[in-house]
């Protein structure tokens, strides 16, 4: 009975030593933030379950996605699908460095790229800037069989902010009850014990606005990190509209189609 009873406190001991201390974790934050800012080139692959409830209506999306990007180059390949309902619908959407090319219903289009519409779809720089603005639990874990720091992330107003913008913009007047705004919320990251990357995360969350509550599960995975990217722009993207070019011929079309100013006052004067 004695030999069960010591089998017992030793393993609740070993247990409480895999969390760490607070001067522990800091010093972590600190390899991890290092770690992830030298992350140049990758691969990932996401998945996104969301629920919007209304009182009048229930619509679920479910999008799976991978890709590759090169952060100094600034290219970038991203590929999957989006469920919603009982429709599909493919997504597609490349950088050369230059131009930012997407497949929209069959229809290839480019606009010139700018820094935000980067760092919009770069995970790296996203999971940096979460980071340095939050605090941080921490304890050794098994990840996927591969011994981990699994990191639970208590995100301040300005990262909360980050997170929900970056999957359903909230109206301004919302932005000062983002902590009552979050509920059912769980941060993790999954960081490799030997090279300090961040190389799994676990986000899930619920938000409540009024009647609309808008549930989201995701899951991602980067691997591959700092080997090369080739980023191959498809043959039909090469023929892509210029988007700024297509919405400058669609206004002259609006425009043409309004009567003449002149013409209906002459009507007027008439009547």
């Amino acid at each position: 009975m004695k030999k069960i009873l010591c089998l017992i406190l030793l393993v609740l001991f070993a247990v409480g030593c895999a969390t760490m201390q607070p001067e522990q974790i800091e010093d972590l934050k600190e390899k991890i933030l290092k770690a992830n800012s030298d992350v140049n080139s990758f691969k990932f692959k996401s998945t996104n379950k969301a629920l919007i409830e209304t009182v009048n209506m229930t619509m679920k999306m479910d999008m799976e996605m991978e890709g590759a990007m090169d952060r100094s180059a600034k290219k970038m390949m991203v590929k999957g699908e989006m469920k919603m309902d009982d429709q599909s619908m493919p997504l597609e959407t490349y950088s050369d460095g230059q131009f930012v090319y997407a497949n929209n219903m069959g229809q290839w289009v480019k606009v010139k790229l700018e820094q935000d519409m980067f760092e919009s779809q770069d995970q790296a720089k996203f999971f940096i800037d979460f980071m340095e603005q939050s605090e941080i639990e921490a304890e050794e874990a098994v990840f996927d069989n591969k011994p981990v720091y699994k990191i639970k992330v208590i995100p301040d107003k300005d990262a909360l902010l980050d997170l929900a913008q970056q999957n359903a913009p909230l109206p301004m007047q919302e932005q000062g009850m983002l902590e009552d705004l979050f509920k059912d919320m769980q941060i993790i990251y999954y960081v490799d014990k030997d090279s300090f990357i961040a190389e799994n995360a676990e986000i899930r969350y619920e938000i409540a606005i009024e009647d609309l509550v808008m549930k989201n599960d995701m899951t991602f995975q980067m691997y591959d990190i700092n080997k090369p990217v080739d980023v191959v722009i498809p043959e039909a993207a090469k023929d892509a509209v210029d988007l700024a070019k297509l919405q400058e011929q669609m206004a002259e079309e609006m425009t043409q189609d309004l009567p003449d100013l002149e013409e209906l006052e002459a009507i007027e004067i008439e009547e």
